[in-house]
């Protein structure tokens, strides 16, 4: 597979702008499996970064496209003279493929599903920039399908339809048994008459009730908002009088620091600086020069 894919591969190294626009092609967007294992100081760049591991076995397709690019870069580069820092590594024992990167934000050790973002091409450095979409200890994000725990062909639908056919015939008996009860009774035309009396009372009852209550509110409420005027009339001049007292005890008090303050100014300048001017001059007008 990696010998197909060195073939397939352009020839890049007589162009910078097209090996770039070919590392972003082949790795951009790319999701795989890593463990973010340690954080290494990279003397050649005198920074830290962190350290992806990709197992060549478990991801051996990102892991393989990821060393054809690496001895890509290395190719075009050592050509150039260039040393570039490239951020892509393989292990001492041969079994995993590291990414020397920069995470966005702080995570704890251990394994995640990334993302390749980007690929940037540096002045002094070839970074992989990863995106961490979520912990391998996380749960899955549950889809609706997920969420059902049955299926309908799990059902006993036999067993439902008897219980059905039980609980109608249940039915049916209860209401036999109740108009068997309701014919059973010896009912008197009074007895019905004086039934008639007691709902029209009770309902006559509860009507005027609800018409006083609704009087006594009405009326309630009506002298609540007249004392309530009358409180408001009578205190507004207090209000605006005991305002009119601190508002002149205020100004009073910024008076007197400013008299204060006036005086002690007053008082440290010298009596000489202020000296009388000198009288102006009279004009007078010039002769005319003769010749």
């Amino acid at each position: 597979m990696s010998q197909s894919s060195k073939q397939d591969l352009p020839d890049t190294s007589s162009d910078s702008d097209s090996l770039e626009s070919f590392c972003k092609k082949v790795l951009k967007s790319r999701i795989f499996l890593g463990e973010f294992k340690e954080k290494r100081l990279v003397s050649a760049l005198e920074s830290y970064r962190d350290v992806i591991v990709v197992d060549v076995h478990s991801e051996s397709a990102i892991a393989n496209d990821l060393e054809i690019i690496r001895s890509k870069l290395l190719s075009v580069h050592g050509q150039k003279g260039d040393n570039h820092w490239i951020g892509v590594t393989k292990s001492h024992n041969r079994e995993s493929v590291l990414i020397w990167t920069e995470l966005e934000s702080f995570y704890t050790f251990g394994r995640y599903w990334f993302q390749i973002k980007t690929v940037r091409f540096r002045n002094n450095e070839i970074l992989l920039k990863l995106k961490v979409l979520r912990s391998v200890d996380d749960p899955p994000p549950r889809t609706a399908e997920q969420e059902l725990n049955f299926k309908w062909e799990d059902f006993d639908w036999p067993l439902i339809e008897r219980m059905g056919k039980d609980f109608g015939i249940w039915i049916q008996q209860q209401l036999r048994n109740f108009l068997i009860f309701l014919l059973s009774l010896r009912i008197n035309p009074s007895q019905i008459i004086f039934f008639i009396k007691m709902t029209i009372l009770v309902i006559i009852s509860a009507v005027v009730s609800s018409i006083h209550v609704v009087q006594a509110l009405g009326d309630f409420s009506l002298r609540l908002i007249a004392e309530i005027r009358k409180c408001v009339h009578v205190l507004t001049p207090l209000f605006l009088g005991t305002l009119d007292v601190f508002s002149k005890i205020v100004g009073g008090f910024y008076m007197l620091i400013a008299m204060i303050w006036r005086d002690s100014i007053n008082l440290r300048m010298p009596r000489n600086q202020f000296q009388p001017l000198p009288p102006p001059r009279r004009w007078a007008p010039r002769k005319a020069i003769r010749n």
